[in-house]
């Protein structure tokens, strides 16, 4: 079976459309003055609640900075199992602070994903109807 049909995994395809469908959002969100980029908009208390409800680090950690959450969003998104990215997903969708247009896109990304994944599903079903039908003719 070919790994990213396994349940519960994240394929890779769905891992690089989330993160570049938050990244967008991110894009949308931040300003960039003189030297800092900064969040506008509610994306700072998005970034705040990530860092203190999602993460469940403290408050007197939170660093500003709009770079910073897109690495900690691309590190939970690239290197952790299906649940905690899951549950990611489920928080931005959830948080009041997070456009409608992101929460279509995150949407739309289990789709594309999912539909990325017939061509190999069916030639693997078929590969193993064969293997069937094989077996019973011997």
């Amino acid at each position: 079976m070919p790994p990213q049909l396994k349940l519960c995994e994240v394929s890779d395809e769905l891992r690089r459309l989330l993160f570049f469908y938050i990244s967008l959002e991110i894009g949308r969100v931040t300003h960039v003055p003189m030297y800092d980029a900064v969040f506008r908009e509610n994306w700072r208390g998005v970034a705040m609640d990530l860092h203190v409800l999602f993460l469940k680090k403290p408050i007197n950690n939170f660093d500003h900075d709009p770079n910073l959450t897109v690495n900690i969003l691309n590190n939970i998104i690239q290197h952790s199992n299906f649940g905690k990215v899951f549950d990611l997903v489920e928080f931005l969708v959830r948080h009041p602070g997070i456009s409608s247009e992101l929460k279509s896109e995150l949407a739309g990304a289990f789709i594309t994903a999912c539909a990325a994944l017939e061509q190999p599903l069916a030639r693997f079903t078929a590969k193993q109807a064969t293997r069937k039908e094989c077996a019973m003719r011997s």
